[in-house]
């Protein structure tokens, strides 16, 4: 592959040797059964070591065991249902990422949208989950999808009425570049992980904070929205030295540390905060002016059943190909699917809207 040119690849799997396999060593897979993934992950390892291609090229894996944190370039969190639940859904993926961080993982990752998808029993994912996790993933080492094992039955990000909406979420993801770089060399130097558990950045903090929290290197607080139908959460800001306070990325609203918060949560804006004596304030100021502009407006209203009705791209875009874009108001539709889904987005900032504000790389 490394041949070819490609810059990186799922190392899936590791885990399943079988029991009564017998290794070159004599070992049976019973034996060698839990050191077998951390063997899966140095032989990729060692194929982009010896091309001389380490901080080219990237492979990921899901399993582990004691050692993979030496080998492995990234972790992923394996394969999440296509929901909201805390066994193995979206919520799951931030409890993941974070203990992957405390068990030696400096870089972890997961699919947005989740995988496992059975239509049959009702799970398929929703625009509102494919978003919401897109944009958990704003604020993490790694932005990747995955159309999950029943792509006819998931919304992806290409669907007509979730793009834009999608592109506004890579866009964001773009603007942390330097930061992503910084924190991943820190991270690497420090033997830290990027996702880290709030006491990993503030030890001595009075206030105890939840952990579906989490800090994004030193200077970025995270808090991903991970229930359905839901435009705030409460958020737990710890304490920081005289002087210094948490800025609310998306409005530069000022707050003191050591309180915890209700904050607003439309879609595409999950509550994140930084320190406002951080050395990149100029690039999370960039997300306060993205969020003012009216050039695009991404609107979408839940339907009954948490799903969104529809999410569309607003007039205020300014293309020379919009009349093209007639279409971007469906909601997704597959083939079994009723008619239901093709109500108007009125555009009304009520609290049941969800509004992602400007997008100013969109042409």
């Amino acid at each position: 592959m490394i041949g070819l040119g490609l810059g990186g690849w799922m190392a899936d799997f590791g885990e399943y040797l079988a029991v009564d396999a017998v290794l070159h060593d004599g070992r049976t897979g019973m034996q060698a059964h839990n050191e077998w993934p951390a063997l899966w992950a140095k032989l990729n390892r060692e194929a982009v070591e010896e091309t001389n291609k380490l901080g080219e090229v990237v492979f990921f894996t899901r399993s582990g065991f004691t050692g993979t944190s030496n080998y492995s370039t990234l972790l992923w969190n394996g394969d999440q249902n296509v929901d909201f639940s805390l066994a193995d859904g979206i919520r799951s993926a931030i409890y993941g990422s974070i203990g992957a961080g405390l068990n030696g993982m400096t870089f972890s990752h997961f699919d947005i949208g989740g995988y496992t998808t059975a239509k049959e029993f009702g799970l398929v994912r929703s625009q509102e989950l494919l978003l919401r996790s897109a944009e958990f993933a704003v604020f993490t080492s790694f932005f990747r999808t995955h159309e999950g094992n029943q792509i006819s039955s998931n919304v992806q990000w290409y669907t007509n009425g979730t793009v834009k909406a999608f592109a506004v979420q890579a866009r964001y993801f773009a603007l942390l570049a330097d930061y992503r770089k910084t924190v991943g060399k820190e991270s690497v130097a420090a033997k830290l992980p990027t996702m880290r558990l709030t006491s990993l950045v503030f030890p001595k903090n009075p206030v105890p904070v939840p952990f579906d929290q989490y800090m994004f290197g030193n200077d970025l607080l995270v808090a991903p929205v991970y229930l359905e139908k839901t435009t705030s959460r409460s958020v737990t800001l710890p304490q920081l030295p005289a002087g210094e306070k948490w800025v609310h990325i998306w409005t530069g609203v000022e707050q003191a540390g050591s309180q915890t918060l209700d904050v607003q949560a439309p879609l595409g804006q999950p509550p994140v905060f930084y320190r406002s004596n951080s050395k990149f304030v100029g690039t999370f100021e960039k997300f306060i002016v993205a969020a003012r502009d009216d050039d695009i407006a991404i609107v979408g209203n839940f339907d009954a059943d948490g799903s969104i009705v529809a999410v569309a791209a607003a007039a205020a875009v300014d293309d020379d190909d919009d009349d093209d874009d007639d279409d971007d108001d469906d909601d997704y539709d597959d083939d079994d699917d009723d008619d239901d889904n093709d109500d108007d987005v009125d555009g009304d900032d009520d609290d049941t809207g969800c509004h992602l504000k400007k997008n100013f790389w969109i042409k």
